[in-house]
């Protein structure tokens, strides 16, 4: 994580607009198919949402660096939860030209990869949602 805290900083920080929402389904040796949308409130706090092999589901404070990248406050239950399947979020970050969030995973030390989540409607985020309520029905009953 980059720890630079410079006041201009700031100011020159590319951080994804606020109600932003990006999203990208992948498939991933050994975990499977997985579905990450990153969600913006603010230029402060986000929302990481991973359908998967691991479910997360977390309100996530992140500071935008100059470069587009983010410094993440991941909680300590969730880096535990990524380290037991040997996953760990190297970087994560906007790229304001093509209006895309990334994340670059490592899995087991060996197998890298960058994936980018390209800006959803918000009809895909409403039937995100309400996957994530039918699924939870399912599970219940």
């Amino acid at each position: 994580p980059n720890t630079n805290s410079s006041s201009s900083s700031a100011s020159l920080s590319k951080a994804p607009p606020s109600g932003g929402s990006y999203s990208r389904s992948f498939h991933l040796p050994v975990l499977g198919k997985s579905v990450v949308t990153m969600k913006f409130y603010s230029n402060t706090m986000g929302h990481l949402i991973v359908d998967g092999v691991l479910p997360i589901d977390e309100k996530v404070p992140y500071r935008s660096n100059p470069d587009g990248s983010f410094t993440v406050a991941l909680s300590e239950q969730t880096q535990k939860n990524l380290g037991r399947i040997l996953v760990q979020i190297k970087t994560a970050g906007y790229d304001e030209t093509n209006d895309e969030t990334y994340v670059v995973l490592v899995i087991a030390s060996i197998f890298r990869k960058r994936l980018r989540l390209a800006r959803s409607s918000s009809n895909n985020s409403h039937n995100h949602q309400n996957h994530n309520q039918n699924n939870k029905q399912k599970k219940k009953g």
